[in-house]
């Protein structure tokens, strides 16, 4: 009965098809009983004619673990076609869960149960490293948990997933674009984020979150987005644990942590004997002594340090394979596993996992479709997206030679690093919209040179370095300037402040950036509009606005204390109230009162209600009021003409 409601997915002589474990774009990953030797087995089968790239991932899946024999790592059994013609690969079966379930459901772990699991995972990832394989997806996931079948107090980890891995012998298959950011957003090292090549000390920076994680509960960094924390990744000094959890950990541990998350290679472990070396010597110290935080982390734990996580399918393998697969064809494999679980109080960390799911292995999308010119038709004639995907070259771009009316060019998910955009330093650009793209110096020197720019937006771009942005100053005309969810910090910013035509800055989610700079804003006299929400800005660098009389605009996230003394002396007519879940309806009616404002808009402001228009309405007629809980994005903002920008929908 099963084999014939599976019969659609494959036909073997050898396999005898036992359960559907899961199905994605992809393909399909099945619990099989393998005839032949009479085991069950765990196979990922390829959708029929699948396209190169997703062949040629499980093609180094296979290679990378055909390598590899060691009992923390996933033994592969066989790979090849079936009868059909279809392309598959098997594993041995796990029962077990998941790391990523483990922590669901013991939120933290306790340091001595710990510690075991850490070992076995460096002796996996020695094992790997020491034959040329770097695995370049370390995460909880990708980390099962096998009991013994005779003792079930025993746990063996095994490390699987290697779709991504790299074999380091130079006939490794090329499976990334060039400046592609390869792995999953909360464990990614900064040189991966970076688009760089990566090496041993990656993976060792990877089992650095993954240790954070089991001990604090979450990973290092987690931003309002995949983009934002891949930033933090690159950018922002790693959290210790006392920082996260609370609990005073021994500084050995502390001190291993660091080591791990160092932002500079040479600063980290050289290698995987040294971090197994330091968690042995931490073991014999005190592994007898009582451990500081025990009490305090781990199964029945009184203390809420944890938010609430993603739920996760039972089976360990389910998850591990079916994560696999998703990663191979960048897509979700898994979708709308818990739309039914959602309350409207759900917090940060689980909207996260969500799009950490959706993203988990590169923001650049591996399509192969060769790069074309789509206009885009509800916009103004010379309104021209790049579709496609471009690679990094030229050449990508030679079909805009034959233009010359292109006023507006959108960029999404490309990489335009060297010489790329030279294809279109001829146009007459207006605007230039950067869209989670890889950029670098050369790239941001060819922008510099297109002399009609008026509008850039470089919304959750990454490759470039805050120095970089120094070249952008000889864009004189420049009136619109916008980078969001980027490595952002005041050095980069530092220049723009000096090109004297702007009117409009968006620098919304960037979470290095200090807003000290904030005293130099009256230093550009045609600024009008300031979008700053999803930053922390401190009450005395807020204060430089005070009195400010050229700003028109401003849209606010995380309010400083200050913000209603601060913002009752300017002459606002557009104030934006974004993401601030504890803004309340006493504060909405006295940003009313500002005499100056024409529109007022509240977006997802979760304590505000709609009768909030009406009351406002009675103290302030005609004052345009609107409450949303979807907002329009930065970009879109920006889209807007001149004239509507700012006001509410119709």
């Amino acid at each position: 009965m099963v084999r014939d409601e599976l019969a659609e997915y494959f036909q073997s002589t050898r396999y005898n098809p036992l359960a559907k474990l899961g199905e994605g774009a992809m393909g399909v990953v099945l619990k099989c009983e393998d005839t032949s030797i009479k085991r069950i087995v765990a196979m990922k089968l390829l959708n029929k004619n699948p396209d190169d790239i997703k062949a040629a991932r499980l093609q180094t899946e296979a290679r990378a673990i055909a390598k590899l024999e060691h009992p923390n790592i996933i033994k592969i059994l066989d790979f090849g076609l079936l009868e059909d013609g279809q392309l598959f690969l098997t594993m041995e079966y796990i029962e077990g869960e998941s790391l990523e379930e483990r922590l669901h459901k013991l939120k933290a772990l306790r340091l001595s149960d710990a510690v075991p699991l850490l070992k076995q995972i460096c002796l996996g990832m020695k094992h790997s490293h020491d034959h040329g394989v770097l695995h370049r997806d370390l995460k909880p996931s990708n980390i099962l948990l096998d009991k013994d079948r005779k003792n079930h107090d025993e746990i063996t980890i095994k490390l699987v997933d290697f779709g991504i891995a790299k074999i380091e012998e130079g006939t490794a298959l090329e499976l990334t674009r060039a400046g592609a950011a390869v792995g999953s957003p909360p464990y990614m090292s900064p040189e991966a984020v970076r688009g760089e090549p990566v090496s041993k000390s990656s993976d060792i920076y990877s089992f650095g979150c993954v240790l954070f994680e089991m001990l604090s509960g979450d990973p290092p960094f987690l931003g309002e987005s995949a983009s934002a924390t891949m930033m933090l990744h690159a950018n922002a000094a790693p959290p210790t644990l006392i920082e996260r959890s609370d609990i005073e950990f021994p500084a050995a541990i502390e001190k291993l942590v660091a080591r791990c998350l160092a932002k500079k290679e040479a600063d980290r472990y050289k290698s995987f004997d040294e971090v197994l070396q330091d968690l042995e010597n931490y073991e014999n110290a005190v592994f007898e002594d009582e451990e500081p935080g025990n009490e305090e982390i781990g199964p029945g734990s009184t203390k809420n340090r944890r938010k609430t996580r993603k739920p996760v399918i039972t089976a360990a393998i389910i998850l591990a394979f079916l994560l696999g697969t998703a990663l191979l064809a960048m897509k979700v494999f898994l979708p709308g596993l818990d739309k039914g679980n959602e309350k409207s109080q759900e917090s940060k960390t689980k909207k996260q996992k969500e799009v950490f799911l959706d993203n988990s292995i590169a923001l650049d999308t591996i399509t192969g479709v060769e790069p074309y010119l789509k206009a885009e038709k509800h916009h103004a004639p010379g309104y021209y997206s790049v579709m496609g995907d471009v690679d990094g070259k030229q050449s990508d771009l030679k079909f805009l030679k034959e233009h010359d009316d292109i006023h507006t060019l959108l960029f999404r998910m490309d990489n335009l690093k060297g010489d790329t955009l030279k294809a279109a330093a001829h146009l007459p650009l207006c605007k230039l919209k950067l869209m989670e793209c890889v950029i670098d110096a050369p790239a941001l020197k060819i922008i510099a040179g297109m002399k009609d720019m008026e509008t850039l937006d470089l919304i959750q771009c990454y490759g470039f370095k805050n120095e970089d942005l120094q070249i952008l100053t000889r864009l004189d005309r420049l009136k619109s300037f916008c980078i969001e969810r980027s490595i952002l910090t005041e050095k980069g910013l530092e220049p723009i402040l000096h090109i004297k035509s702007l009117d409009t800055l968006v620098l919304t989610d960037n979470q290095s950036l200090n807003f000290s700079f904030l005293n130099k804003m009256k230093e550009l006299p045609n600024i009008t509009r300031l979008h700053i929400s999803q930053n922390t800005i401190a009450a005395r660098d807020f204060a430089a606005l005070t009195g400010n009389r050229t700003l028109k605009e401003i849209e606010l996230g995380k309010l400083p204390p200050n913000y209603l003394e601060v913002l009752r002396t300017m002459k606002l007519e557009n104030l934006s109230i974004k993401d601030s879940p504890e803004f309340t309806r006493e504060e909405a009616l006295s940003l009313a009162e500002i005499p100056s404002l024409k529109n007022l808009r509240f977006i997802r402001c979760e304590q505000l209600r709609d009768s909030l228009r009406l009351e406002i309405n009675k103290i302030r007629p005609g004052l345009d009021v609107d409450l949303s809980q979807k907002s329009r994005s930065g970009l879109e903002m920006i889209l807007q003409p001149p004239e509507t920008h700012g006001k509410t929908k119709p």
